[in-house]
């Protein structure tokens, strides 16, 4: 059964309840990954599959060119990575993770390009106190624009505008 599927420009991906992640394309089926969370993102303009991959401890973000089959590891520090949102030039991923250190979740951003990864939201403050920014609900964080992402939550519609440094309106 596929919990997942996108299609791209190389074919259809598609991860099944394994979490087995595949491309069908002209030569048929191949395996890509394994223990993998149905939450692809994915940037045309470079080609590029953003997911997350689980680990022992909870989750890490991935990057696979499709164009040449490279993956590299996005985030290492983290004990939870998920819900990626590409920007349209897939430069930069957004994502919600929390580390060992701190039991909510925020809003990181990763310069692709740099290999910077950085949390813009949620830091020091408790769930439901002033400054707490809800995290998506199901599977509406998205890019609008290659510095505009948007949510809906719990508590309403959030954008965060990378522009200005990402501070949560």
């Amino acid at each position: 059964m596929v919990t997942a599927s996108l299609v791209t420009s190389r074919g259809t991906l598609s991860v099944d309840e394994h979490g087995v992640l595949s491309l069908l394309d002209s030569r048929g089926a191949r395996e890509l990954d394994q223990r993998v969370v149905p939450e692809l993102s994915y940037a045309s303009a470079v080609d590029l599959l953003v997911y997350p991959r689980r680990t022992t401890v909870g989750s890490e973000l991935v990057a696979r060119s499709l164009s040449d089959n490279t993956v590299r590891t996005l985030t290492t520090d983290l004990t939870s990575a998920d819900r990626p949102a590409l920007s349209p030039d897939g430069a930069l991923v957004a994502f919600w993770g929390s580390d060992e250190n701190v039991t909510i979740v925020g809003m990181y951003i990763v310069d692709l390009r740099l290999g910077v990864v950085r949390r813009l939201n949620n830091r020091d403050v408790a769930i439901g106190a002033p400054g707490f920014v809800e995290p998506p609900v199901e599977r509406s964080f998205r890019f609008v624009s290659s510095r505009v992402v948007r949510w809906t939550a719990a508590d309403g519609e959030h954008t965060a505008d990378l522009s200005n440094e990402g501070a949560p309106q």
